[in-house]
């Protein structure tokens, strides 16, 4: 089962396991940015797909010396988007 957590989906199980007491899915994030391994985690999507991302420009990101950091909206943006076979094939070549 995905809910909504913190703006992201993830398991219930991951859910409950924050300590969450706000069963509300539509509940709003505090959350101003997030690092990649943090949404890594949060969305199973790895590491090094998303530096792929940040490297070809499609994941707006923050730099803060050696610090990467990805804002909540352009977060929310990003996975509302997607990504299209082309896109990743045009990546890979």
């Amino acid at each position: 089962m995905q809910i909504l957590y913190h703006g992201l989906a993830c398991s219930y199980k991951h859910y409950l396991l924050e300590g969450s007491g706000n069963m509300d899915p539509h509940r709003t994030s505090d959350r101003v940015a997030w690092s990649l391994a943090e949404i890594s985690e949060q969305t199973g999507l790895s590491i090094g797909y998303l530096r792929n991302e940040l490297r070809g420009g499609r994941l707006p990101v923050k730099r803060f010396g050696r610090r990467i950091l990805v804002l909540e909206q352009d977060l929310r943006e990003y996975l509302s988007r997607g990504s299209t076979r082309a896109e990743i094939f045009e990546t890979a070549a």
